[in-house]
């Protein structure tokens, strides 16, 4: 006796609009490796200071990407900002210049994709149109890309300085929907780790969002999302309207 075949409902989201850095990409990896190599030119090695100047160079940086995406500074710029802080708060006779050359360098060359986010790719790009989208510098992004093959499994890539533009501003989003002919908003997913760039952008630009939280943390920030996971599997079941 024959069995009746799965049935599944149509795809809840035809299109998905995938974050990178913290999402696919480790860049906490990327981050540390880069900062080791711009330390070692400027001489130093012990693993404790490299981390002290590390957490240095954290709290100069939060401040100015938040101002990035609230428009207040260019990413351009945030980069040289963040090594500027770092000489002036902790290596007064180190080289600005030069580290922040150095790890803007690195940082398009070290890392590399989660566990399992080659598989969330693979899976929705037979499913789904997919576009990335990304607050971060071209060169750095697009080295990434094509070292790890991505190019492959994207139908639009936003990247904010290559346009000029950065999440969560709604021109950013716009941007990407031009991209895809523009398909109606209740077919898109924003899946991004951000809850004040890819969250709040989403819901600005009128699309359900998916907040990816694997470490669970808390929303302090009150931002509403449609869906919270803490898996990749969960994102498909999600986009495939299988949850």
């Amino acid at each position: 006796m024959s069995s009746e075949p799965v049935r599944y409902p149509p795809i809840r989201y035809p299109v998905v609009l995938l974050d990178l850095d913290h999402t696919l990409y480790d860049f906490d990896v990327s981050k540390a490796e880069s900062f080791a190599t711009a330390m070692q030119e400027q001489g130093i090695t012990d693993p404790t200071e490299v981390e002290r100047l590390k957490a240095v160079l954290s709290s100069g940086e939060r401040p100015l990407w938040a101002q990035v995406e609230s428009g207040e500074l260019d990413l351009t710029d945030l980069n040289q900002a963040r090594f500027d802080y770092l000489q002036s708060m902790a290596m007064p006779t180190a080289n600005a210049s030069q580290m922040a050359a150095t790890y803007r360098y690195q940082l398009g060359r070290t890392g590399g994709l989660y566990p399992g986010a080659r598989d969330l790719l693979v899976t929705l790009n037979q499913q789904c149109r997919l576009g990335l989208i990304t607050n971060g510098y071209g060169d750095v992004q697009r080295s990434r890309m094509a070292i790890h093959d991505l190019d492959q499994y994207f139908d639009a890539v936003s990247i904010s300085a290559e346009i000029g533009l950065a999440k969560p501003d709604p021109a950013f989003f716009a941007h990407t929907f031009a991209q895809l002919n523009n398909p109606a908003r209740s077919e898109m997913l924003v899946v991004g780790d951000s809850l004040t760039s890819d969250m709040a952008g989403g819901v600005a630009s009128g699309l359900d969002t998916c907040w990816y939280n694997p470490h669970e943390k808390p929303n302090t920030t009150g931002a509403p999302v449609t869906h919270e996971v803490a898996g990749y599997d969960e994102i498909v079941a999600i986009v495939l309207g299988r949850d």
